[in-house]
């Protein structure tokens, strides 16, 4: 098992343990996994993955956290073919163009490769 498929297994387990936690305590949770796992990305991209995770989570429940694993599977250059929509494409595309500053130049390539292949560019 390559490390990215790892990690990506411990975010969808963890997720589903936050998501059996109270409520209370389930944004915490979401945002320490978010934190924990994509902790190779600068900070404030990590906010607005947070951002973005919650917006979806108070909308589309169990969607939001496939696109999260999806979106993880990507930021770790290992994309598994997930389907995301076009919006969802385009989220990223900008995530990125925001942050291209402070991101490696090789995924900054990765992700917007898979952003045209997508059509969202």
């Amino acid at each position: 098992m390559k490390p990215s498929q790892k990690t990506l297994s411990d975010l969808s387990r963890s997720l589903d343990d936050a998501g059996k936690a109270p409520a209370q305590a389930r944004a915490f949770l979401y945002k320490t996994d978010i934190q924990r796992f994509l902790g190779f990305l600068p900070l404030a991209l990590r906010d607005e993955i947070g951002l973005a995770f919650e917006e979806k989570l108070s909308k589309e429940g169990e969607r939001a956290k496939a696109w999260l694993i999806a979106t993880a599977g990507i930021f770790l250059k290992d994309y598994d073919g997930s389907p995301l929509n076009h919006d969802e494409w385009e989220e990223l595309r900008d995530m990125v163009a925001d942050f291209s500053g402070e991101l490696a130049m090789d995924l900054v390539s990765y992700v917007m490769g898979l952003v045209v292949e997508n059509g969202a560019l």
